[in-house]
């Protein structure tokens, strides 16, 4: 029997959680999460634990290090989830078995500090193809509302190539699919902030949502939506940032 669709999306983000962890262990080593040491570690402590557990514990830790960057609560909007819980009580983890084969992967590849490289992971494993994207000019005092995997990605590049831009304070996603929202999640820790995206399915811009992100950001939030935004997507960022007459 074919896996089930949830089943290979939940693959996928275990695929793309790992993936982000190396890149960031690769950009500030610490030798507790990869390698022989952190190995020998695991080995003193984990008592009758498993890789599942050694996985999850790892993905938790990064979790609050890295604003919710790494946890299957933001990637499936799992709304039962506590938002400093990065699964919620209901969420099934990976068998010893699966998780062996997903951390011989990630173990044995090769480590890249490049956030970029993480990018391209994600984009590749859900099979996501991005819309071209023209993007305003931006600076420190841009505030924008992002729809759309295409001006999802084309944002995120933009910020990461500029020291100057801060994600979590300049920037909202609203994405409803769990590739583009392990994405914009992804964010915090490719850019190295401890805050939070702020990420929203198209569901959840109502009006008290839209009052209190305009005090957050101000009320010169700029629509940022591409090609292959979603209708809902496309119409909650109108909602939240609708265009000025001309």
């Amino acid at each position: 029997m074919p896996p089930s669709t949830h089943e290979v999306r939940r693959h996928a983000y275990y695929d793309c959680a790992l993936a982000l962890l190396r890149v960031v262990e690769a950009r500030s080593p610490t030798a507790r999460r990869f390698g022989p040491e952190a190995d020998a570690l695991w080995r003193s402590v984990a008592g009758d634990l498993d890789l599942g557990d050694r996985l999850e514990l790892l993905l938790r830790d990064a979790d609050r290090q890295w604003g919710a960057a790494f946890g299957a609560r933001a990637v499936f909007a799992l709304r039962s989830a506590h938002e400093q819980d990065a699964f919620g009580a209901d969420w099934r983890r990976l068998s010893a078995r699966e998780a062996e084969a997903l951390w011989n992967q990630a173990a044995t590849a090769k480590p890249s500090a490049d956030p970029l490289a993480a990018v391209d992971q994600i984009l590749a494993t859900w099979r996501l193809e991005p819309q071209p994207c023209q993007l305003p000019k931006l600076g420190p005092s841009s505030r924008l509302v992002v729809a759309g995997l295409g001006a999802l990605v084309a944002t995120l590049r933009a910020f990461l190539a500029n020291a100057d831009l801060s994600w979590p304070n300049q920037v909202v996603v609203i994405a409803d699919e769990p590739g583009p929202r392990q994405l914009a999640a992804a964010a915090a820790a490719l850019a190295d902030h401890a805050e939070a995206t702020v990420l929203l399915g198209s569901d959840q811009v109502t009006p008290e949502q839209t009052k209190r992100l305009r005090a957050k950001f101000g009320a010169g939030l700029e629509p940022v939506i591409s090609a292959d935004a979603s209708a809902p997507e496309r119409d909650a960022a109108a909602r939240l940032a609708p265009s000025k007459p001309s």
